[in-house]
């Protein structure tokens, strides 16, 4: 092997590398943030604008995923107590008067209504029907869903979605749970009913929701 050969060889093999590894290791670093490192950040820059007590839940919606986490912290050990998959506006997000679109932003609990009531329990209009649905996981018109199981109603506290309690906009139970994990409600936030009926008893009227297109 002559000099210029040996030399090439040697950049090629030796040098190069040394070059792309530690841009492989930074770009690995720098995108791979987990959902509970983004979650962390979304709760303390919360905690910037609005009073947050040690152990109080708080609601994240991240409509990328079509998941919702209640989350916690306690002497800056934040965890994530519960993940939820839902279904949201199949028009997407956005905060206008009948939109049909998933409202963003802070919003609170401002009401609870279905606690202890039969699970497929059919509310119209914010009310109990005394009716219970059959729950299905079919996967055909799934836009259309009765109101089941327990409704958590949601008030706006931002000057853009102040009118989401007018709209009005809730968390509920589905009678189509097939629609859970895509965008098929009409605003609302779809859950299956065991998992609203759990949520339901994890939250308080004034819990604060915190809804993101994207965390």
């Amino acid at each position: 092997m002559n000099l210029r050969k040996f030399l090439t060889s040697l950049v090629a093999g030796v040098v190069l590398p040394s070059i792309v590894s530690p841009y492989s290791l930074l770009e690995n670093s720098f995108f791979d943030v987990s959902i509970k490192d983004k979650l962390k950040s979304a709760y303390f820059d919360m905690k910037k604008f609005y009073y947050i007590e040690d152990k109080e839940r708080v609601l994240f919606l991240n409509g990328e995923e079509e998941k919702m986490y209640l989350v916690s912290n306690t002497k800056e050990n934040f965890s994530i107590e519960k993940e939820y998959f839902v279904s949201t506006g199949k028009k997407g997000f956005g905060n206008e008067m009948n939109s049909e679109k998933t409202p963003t932003g802070i919003h609170t609990i401002n009401r609870k209504l279905g606690e202890d009531v039969e699970k497929g329990t059919i509310f119209f209009r914010g009310k109990n029907t005394g009716k219970i649905s059959r729950i299905t996981n079919d996967k055909i018109n799934l836009e259309d869903s009765l109101i089941t199981s327990r409704i958590l109603f949601l008030r706006g506290i931002e000057e853009e979605n102040k009118n989401t309690a007018l709209r009005p906009i809730y968390i509920h139970g589905t009678s189509k749970e097939g629609s859970i994990g895509k965008p098929y409600s009409h605003g609302c936030i779809r859950m299956k009913n065991d998992d609203v009926i759990e949520l339901f008893n994890l939250v308080d009227i004034g819990t604060y929701v915190n809804i993101k297109e994207k965390i």
